[in-house]
């Protein structure tokens, strides 16, 4: 027969299970110490601090740690090993039972064996731990997501303020398709590194398997867009941008939509260009189920690192009886291609909801775009069609992950008979 140590059966623990063991067993010796020790009753961090003689960080968490019930989210709190070991050497002064600084001594060592067999070092250790904690992990990943824009700026050599996409969806002069206007843009998108090329692109549809269409009557919404130096037009919304002008060069990328290269430019906050491009599409994608099409979906592609993205949908009133966007966010790493059909596997974590702001251009208000409401009306003014039969829909992100694409979905109604 063989028999386990509990040394073992710990090591056979899920991380989770033995995270949380541990980590009890750790609030109960430092809570055990802290009762034996000369400090006042509801004494505060800084009150701990001067009568104990410690730092009032090591004080906060403590008391954050002893406070806190869920075990996950208390991990956070428990302070590095080194400040433990000073503090059991501080507050040897006061003579506390030879047991209880044992014990502390003891869950110090039974903790450090836990991060190192499940997450190596403590950083990745608190990281996994907020991937538990209920309450911790939209702080965690937020936190997470403003690194990650820094070093993606840097890597990238390039950021925005914002990055927008709108869609305005209206009935077709065809009854069983939809008409759209479709605007995509950044906002001050600046370059932090020199000679880096940025792509923007063209303006396509694709179905609910992948396939990508770009045969739809389309044309800028601005008859003024300049073209490139090749003669294609850019579709830039020349009262959006900046001034001068943003340059585009046309980029062939064989068998999809036409993207275009953003020519290079200066560095730095001093010379950010905004860069807007809208499009009116008639007989975009079908208003009802067909072959292809269960969904009426929106894609926003984020490859662009930038503080904040939103992905507006305004909606005719008489298109749809019950619209109902369902939000979805797919890791874009294994796309191979653009925008090919997505898989439940590439799903990831989204905390942030679509929003129904309200009907009309008064709701559409966007603090990161100023002239947001300006523009939605030269486009309303442009496809003939009134902003307040329009209900509008938003969903934002700030510091989105990149390479991912923001999906917005709602399954399309059957046709009508008769």
């Amino acid at each position: 027969m063989v028999s386990t140590s509990p040394k073992d059966n710990q090591t056979a623990m899920p991380f989770g299970e033995h995270a949380s063991l541990v980590i009890s067993k750790f609030r109960g010796a430092l809570g055990d110490l802290m009762e034996v020790l000369p400090i006042e009753p509801g004494a505060g961090p800084t009150e701990i601090a001067r009568q104990i003689k410690i730092d009032t960080k090591l004080a906060w968490k403590i008391t954050h740690l002893l406070e806190n019930h869920d075990s996950f989210e208390a991990g956070r709190f428990i302070p590095g090993m080194a400040a433990v070991r000073r503090l059991l050497k501080v507050v040897s002064i006061h003579r506390p039972p030879t047991s209880v600084m044992q014990a502390m001594r003891s869950t110090c060592e039974e903790f450090e064996t836990m991060v190192k067999l499940h997450a190596g070092d403590r950083h990745s250790f608190d990281l996994m731990l907020a991937g538990l904690a209920q309450g911790e992990q939209q702080r965690v990943e937020m936190e997470q997501r403003k690194v990650a824009y820094t070093s993606n700026s840097f890597l990238w050599g390039v950021q925005a303020r914002a990055q927008i996409k709108t869609a305005i969806v209206a009935p077709s002069a065809e009854p069983s398709m939809t008409d759209a206007v479709v605007i995509n843009g950044f906002l001050d998108l600046r370059r932090i590194r020199s000679h880096i090329p940025w792509r923007i692109t063209s303006f396509y549809s694709v179905d609910d398997h992948g396939k990508i269409r770009t045969d739809f009557d389309l044309c800028p919404l601005d008859p003024d867009s300049p073209n490139t130096d090749s003669g294609i037009e850019t579709a830039l919304l020349t009262d959006f941008c900046s001034d001068p002008l943003p340059v585009l060069n046309a980029v062939e990328v064989g068998g999809g939509p036409m993207e275009f290269a953003m020519a290079q430019g200066p560095l730095g906050r001093a010379v950010p260009q905004t860069l807007m491009t809208g499009a009116l599409i008639r007989a975009a994608e079908p208003r009802f189920k067909q072959p292809g099409f269960d969904y009426s979906a929106f894609y926003m592609r984020m490859r662009t690192p930038c503080e904040v993205a939103a992905l507006d949908v305004l909606v005719h009133r008489d298109l749809f009886d019950d619209v109902r966007y369902d939000p979805t966010l797919f890791s874009d790493l294994f796309s191979g291609q653009l925008l090919t059909h997505h898989h439940d596997c590439d799903k990831l974590s989204l905390a942030e909801k679509v929003q129904h702001l309200g009907r009309g251009l008064s709701v559409a208000r966007m603090p990161a775009m100023p002239r947001y409401r300006d523009m939605l009306q030269f486009a309303f003014d442009r496809a003939g069609w009134d902003s307040e039969h329009f209900d509008v829909y938003r969903i934002s992100m700030e510091y989105p992950i990149t390479p991912t694409d923001l999906v917005l979905r709602h399954e399309l109604p059957a046709e009508r008979q008769g």
